[in-house]
């Protein structure tokens, strides 16, 4: 799943709606994390990005993060839901129209 917004304040305005009353009154717990759109010069870094999609997953986190399908960001995304972990992105309307936005 994918926000798409086309400004910043739009932006604000959602997660505002968003934390409360989806995150509050659901009671699931989310983490947001923000990496690089590339998998960085050394493998460790891809390694990495896994090993916290596993450890997010394992205890019970969900991940809120910029929607992306490349780079570290995809790599934590694609484990999480491999392991059947919720993910949220959200993502400026630009970024969706060049088809770096997740697929699922």
């Amino acid at each position: 799943n994918y926000i798409a917004i086309d400004h910043f304040t739009v932006f604000i305005k959602l997660v505002l709606i968003f934390n409360y009353q989806y995150l509050h009154l659901h009671k699931k717990k989310y983490l947001a994390v923000y990496c690089g759109s590339s998998k960085g010069s050394n493998p460790i870094y891809s390694q990495q990005a896994k090993v916290l999609g596993q450890a997010m997953v394992k205890s019970g986190y969900h991940l809120v993060y910029g929607a992306g399908n490349i780079g570290l960001m995809g790599i934590i995304a694609d484990e999480i839901l491999r392991l059947g972990g919720e993910v949220i992105g959200v993502i400026p309307q630009h970024l969706v129209d060049k088809e770096v936005a997740h697929s699922e």
